[in-house]
């Protein structure tokens, strides 16, 4: 995190040292606030390795493991529409704000948890490609899908 901020003020600055401002495209001001505010909530985040994640590694699968959410953090990102994810992810990923993405889509995985097929479609508003043919198909293959 504390690049993406090192960078911006670096981005903002002109080379007489004059301010400027910077465009973030596909940023609105509602959205940049929500970004700057996680930033700011967790600048003395501790992080567990050279990459700057704050969320623990499985030793055995070396996958991130599930982290809990902060109050705060939780307030903020919990049991939302996916109209609210989407954009937000988006921002974390352009600003370079690595905990803010994984946050966010811990959150979407959260939300997909133990959902139907049909189910999560609809939260990630997705079409329905499959013909009934193809379904009855995967059925029949997969049992343990319980599609």
């Amino acid at each position: 995190m504390r690049t993406a901020i090192d960078n911006f003020g670096e981005a903002a600055k002109s080379a007489d040292g004059q301010s400027f401002q910077v465009d973030v495209p596909k940023l609105d001001h509602a959205l940049l606030e929500r970004a700057i505010a996680w930033v700011k909530d967790h600048k003395d985040t501790p992080t567990t390795g050279d990459d700057g994640y704050a969320w623990p590694v499985d030793e055995i699968t070396n996958e991130r493991r599930h982290a809990k959410l902060l109050e705060a953090d939780r307030a903020m990102l919990e049991n939302k529409p996916l109209e609210f994810y989407i954009p937000l992810l988006d921002a974390a990923h352009y600003l370079g704000i690595e905990t803010l993405r994984w946050a966010v889509s811990q959150c979407i995985a959260q939300q997909l948890k133990g959902k139907t097929v049909d189910e999560m479609r609809a939260f990630l508003n997705e079409p329905d490609d499959l013909s009934p043919e193809e379904k009855e198909q995967i059925r029949k293959e997969d049992v343990w899908a319980n599609y």
